[in-house]
């Protein structure tokens, strides 16, 4: 059993996975006394899961299944994984968030290549955000979907970006209380299985949405749509 600091909460993960072992080495910890979680993935688990995605490796169903565990897990600590690509820059955290496939990890790809070093991936593809204090950030988690790219920072949320292709680039506000923002928003989160933990996880899901900017981003994927966006998030 290994022992990790993610998102400010100490969690003990019991599972044989050689990709967690690899990723998770900079949120380890040696810390005393008792988890705020604990993640198990018995034998059991693995072997049923293995047997609906058969096409994986069990590294990978293990890798799967932990992160799984953690992210319905997170709202009971006034938190929530938003399946995006987060960055961070000059201090700032940006979420882009969009289905499988529609471009976000191009996109975000493209700030690291036009603004180099002082852009910083937190996370990929499942950061997760929590209210400390009073105030949103998003870290870095071990899970980070197909790709390695993850940090383990803290950033103090700035905005999060639902992307949608469109041939042109333009950036709109989007306002939580005439747009059924939380619909798109909801489909990317993980959705816990007690009664509990999914209604901590709506209360947090509202009290993001109704106090981060929000933005609808069509872009076509290129360099100006960076621009694009940059020139109206950094005024966030």
């Amino acid at each position: 059993m290994k022992r990790y600091c993610i998102g400010d909460v100490i969690v003990d993960i019991d599972v044989e996975c050689e990709r967690l072992e690899r990723l998770g080495k900079p949120y380890e910890v040696d810390v005393d006394g008792p988890p705020n979680m604990r993640v198990i993935i018995t034998k059991e688990m693995l072997d049923d899961m293995h047997k609906e995605y058969n096409y994986l490796t069990r590294d990978e169903v293990a890798y799967l299944a932990s992160g799984a565990l953690f992210n319905r897990r997170i709202t009971a600590f006034n938190g929530l994984m938003l399946h995006s690509s987060a960055i961070a820059m000059d201090g700032r955290a940006y979420l882009f968030s969009a289905h499988s496939g529609t471009g976000k990890s191009t996109h975000t790809g493209l700030w690291k290549q036009v603004f180099g070093d002082r852009v910083t991936y937190i996370n990929d593809d499942k950061p997760i955000i929590r209210k400390i204090d009073g105030k949103f950030y998003a870290y870095g988690t071990p899970w980070s979907g197909k790709t390695d790219l993850n940090t383990n920072i803290k950033v103090p949320l700035a905005a999060i970006v639902f992307i949608e292709r469109g041939d042109t680039n333009s950036i709109t506000p989007i306002d939580p209380a005439k747009e059924a923002v939380a619909v798109p928003m909801l489909e990317q989160t993980p959705r816990p299985r007690t009664p509990q933990l999914l209604a901590a996880m709506l209360n947090t899901a509202d009290d993001l949405l109704l106090n981060t900017p929000l933005f609808k981003l069509h872009c076509n994927i290129s360099e100006d749509a960076v621009y694009t966006s940059y020139n109206t998030l950094k005024n966030c």
